[in-house]
């Protein structure tokens, strides 16, 4: 469940009783979903026949093909790849705490996080990549990003030059036209939210939005206008 998603759910009432602290009913739909007529009638992984008070739908890269309409071509779908380097045995320059987390911005936008739980050192490039089908999309790892990734490490961290490749995923970004989320309520049915548009930045921030969302849902909010969908409207 994406983590948008994961902490609106820790926070809604259960879909089976209108008992709770809110006395507000949420569906929180993640995949395999669609909405129908003046309101969101089905939701799959929530409960099938539930009637509910508010329905989020924070689906990623498929945001688009749940909303056609509202969204549509605004959250495009970016493969982005990652890489992990073994480190040498012993050597504890390239973990934490002796190493943060990094970025080189430079005529590319290269970052990487130590550590990960000893998977290995992670590289990557956060310059978006070529389109990308989140369902059916290639996610075979590319040889030539292991090579420039690999000059990277020669060139920053020398002593990472003969690392071994101990893993690599080919991801996505789902991005929105200005690189900020998507937070609003659907134009047509009040009782949707749509989360989204993370732009490669969901994850890190996935606590704050949660508990923002959580609360412009619980509350019966308005949606704050820096997120909301009508400024792509007003930019044409």
């Amino acid at each position: 469940m994406p983590p948008l998603a994961r902490s609106v759910g820790r926070k809604s009432a259960s879909t089976r009783s209108r008992k709770s602290i809110w006395n507000t009913k949420v569906g929180i739909c993640w995949r395999g979903t669609r909405a129908t007529r003046s309101h969101a009638s089905w939701c799959e992984l929530v409960e099938p026949t539930a009637r509910l008070d508010r329905y989020v739908f924070a689906c990623g890269p498929w945001l688009g093909r749940i909303f056609p309409d509202v969204i549509g071509s605004r959250v495009q779908s970016t493969r982005q790849e990652v890489i992990y380097f073994g480190t040498p045995a012993g050597d504890d320059r390239f973990i934490e705490p002796r190493l943060p987390v990094w970025v080189e911005a430079g005529d590319r936008f290269i970052y990487g996080i130590p550590g990960n739980l000893h998977r290995g050192f992670k590289v990557a490039d956060d310059g978006r990549g070529p389109a990308f089908d989140p369902t059916d999309g290639d996610r075979t790892p590319s040889p030539d990003l292991e090579r420039a990734l690999r000059a990277f490490l020669t060139r920053r961290f020398p002593a990472l030059t003969e690392a071994p490749v101990l893993g690599a995923e080919v991801c996505q970004y789902e991005n929105s036209p200005d690189g900020h989320f998507i937070i609003d309520r659907h134009p047509a049915m009040p009782d949707v939210w749509i989360a989204g548009g993370g732009s490669g930045h969901g994850y890190k921030m996935g606590p704050a939005l949660g508990e923002l969302l959580a609360r412009q849902v619980r509350e019966d909010g308005s949606p704050d206008p820096f997120f909301a969908l009508a400024r792509f409207v007003a930019r044409g």
